[in-house]
């Protein structure tokens, strides 16, 4: 059974024993208090920048940084350091995902190329929570207004029957608005569709020939 987003993302940290017993606060982004492993994984997650985070279980705190630390190191016990791949400048991370709000305007196969080109591919959403995320980030660039943004789901082999590009399955979560899809022959592409009077993002089909926004993703 594939594991969720959410599930993976707490599995990729890789334990550095040689930083066990050790602190230091070079690259140090924020000590926090955490009553578990997991929980400080979840912290250096949710920051952009964290690649590099330490756990003390005795006195449940969490340590996380930008990246390994090289100096300032001191001597405190129990401490022990997990290090993380972290995305690229420009890309931005949720869970255990990058990515990257391209500005160009391309129409739906430009797009998924470019997208490929970056070693990733057109963004696919398969929760509420990711869904959210992303409309947060959006929303944050000049208001959110009029950005609408492809995504890798099409319905080119059959209408109405949408499926990611990358392995072909089919969504298995969607946010459309009311009346969307409206399933004319000619959309056969969606897009994080900006609506004013709501003043958010929800789903719409489109012509994949329009130009439009885009979000690539990838896996760490």
């Amino acid at each position: 059974m594939a594991l969720s987003k959410a599930t993976v993302f707490s599995q990729k940290y890789t334990l550095n024993p040689e930083f066990n017993d050790k602190k230091s606060n070079k690259e140090l982004l924020g000590e926090h208090d955490s009553l578990s492993l997991t929980k400080c994984a979840a912290m250096c997650q949710g920051v952009r920048e964290c690649c590099f985070y330490g756990f003390n279980p005795q006195k449940k705190k969490c340590r996380t940084h930008k990246k390994i630390f090289t100096s300032g190191v001191f001597n405190e016990v129990d401490w022990r350091y997990y290090a993380d791949e972290c995305c690229l400048s420009g890309w931005r991370r949720y869970q255990d995902h990058c990515y990257l709000f391209q500005q160009t305007f391309l129409n739906w196969n430009e797009a998924k190329t470019n997208c490929t080109n970056n070693g990733a591919y057109l963004v696919e959403i398969d929760s509420k929570e990711e869904d959210d995320w992303l409309v947060e980030q959006i929303s944050m660039r000049n208001g959110g207004k009029n950005e609408n943004q492809y995504l890798g789901a099409t319905s080119h082999a059959q209408l109405g029957v949408w499926r990611w590009s990358t392995d072909n399955a089919l969504i298995s979560y969607s946010n459309f608005w009311p009346g969307q899809p409206n399933l004319y022959a000619a959309e056969r592409c969606i897009v994080l569709d900006w609506d004013a009077t709501y003043g958010t993002y929800k789903w719409g089909d489109t012509r994949c020939e329009m130009t439009r926004k885009f979000i690539c993703e990838k896996d760490l």
